[in-house]
């Protein structure tokens, strides 16, 4: 019996092992991740290229018409108006963490709660770029005094966290989550080609398992932001302690609200917030 197990769960492993070869390719052509260059701990935006950018082809205008209007809003960066910086926010990409901290600069004494993070964007309450008049907008997003960050994570560990969070805990322990995730990923993912020029043929999809260049107007001017990959939060960490005042950051985070943020936030994410992406399907 055991051996049987032990042969089963070989098997298992060895499909899944398959299925992240033959489609790591796919997936990472389709997600930021890959984009043009690989991203290291920090990318500094190449600001001169920017500007040209934005004055040689439109580039708000190209990326505010490529979105169905009613979700304009959800897919724009958030503007902080007291610190003055944008973040760029991307579902499993630790956005609970930026949004927390952006409502405790505003002032809501709920910004640890989920429930109150999580909100839908119409009525969370924190400012959105695609809130402002479009000349305000272009003024602060190519403004170098204004600080932009994000935070691209690994293509293939974000959806598989994101199926783990969102798909396997709807599914009875009976279902072997191996082969359903093989077969959730081909249904998601095929048949759409990666999104070089436009990513129309991703909105019916879940946000936490869409390309992350569909965010923030990535995939048309990927220079605009600071990038600090999820899997090493250190240097996001140094980085808005160099930008937000440290009345925000010093106490007040974590499960008790004693921890600071570089406390709560500042350790390697191998493990933790990948919901068990690591152990359950990697090794």
């Amino acid at each position: 019996m055991a051996a049987k197990r032990n042969d089963r769960r070989s098997r298992a492993s060895l499909r899944v092992s398959a299925f992240v070869v033959t489609t790591t390719s796919m997936v990472i052509s389709l997600l930021l991740w890959s984009r043009r260059k690989q991203v290291v701990d920090v990318q500094e935006p190449v600001r001169k290229s920017s500007a040209e950018f934005f004055s040689e082809r439109d580039w708000y205008n190209v990326w505010k018409g490529s979105l169905p209007r009613s979700r304009w809003y959800e897919y724009s960066p958030y503007f902080e108006p007291t610190t003055r910086y944008i973040h760029c926010s991307i579902p499993k990409n630790g956005c609970s963490q930026q949004k927390g901290l952006l409502k405790r600069i505003r002032g809501d004494s709920d910004y640890r709660s989920m429930k109150e993070i999580h909100r839908h964007p119409n009525v969370d309450g924190l400012l959105r770029v695609a809130r402002m008049k479009d000349s305000e907008a272009m003024e602060i997003l190519t403004s170098a005094s204004i600080p932009k960050y994000m935070i691209p994570r690994n293509p293939v560990l974000r959806i598989l966290s994101a199926y783990i969070d969102k798909i396997e805990r709807r599914k009875p322990p009976t279902v072997e989550r191996c082969v359903a995730f093989d077969k959730w990923a081909r249904q998601q993912f095929t048949g759409r080609d990666p999104p070089y020029e436009s990513c129309e043929q991703f909105y019916g999809l879940d946000q936490h398992w869409q390309p992350q260049v569909c965010f923030c107007g990535l995939l048309h001017t990927p220079d605009l932001y600071l990038q600090f990959k999820f899997e090493n939060p250190a240097p996001m960490v140094e980085f808005i302690y160099r930008t937000v005042p440290q009345q925000y950051l010093e106490t007040g985070w974590g499960r008790n609200g004693t921890a600071s943020f570089r406390e709560s936030f500042g350790k390697s994410q191998k493990t933790t917030h990948f919901h068990g992406t690591d152990s359950k399907f990697l090794k």
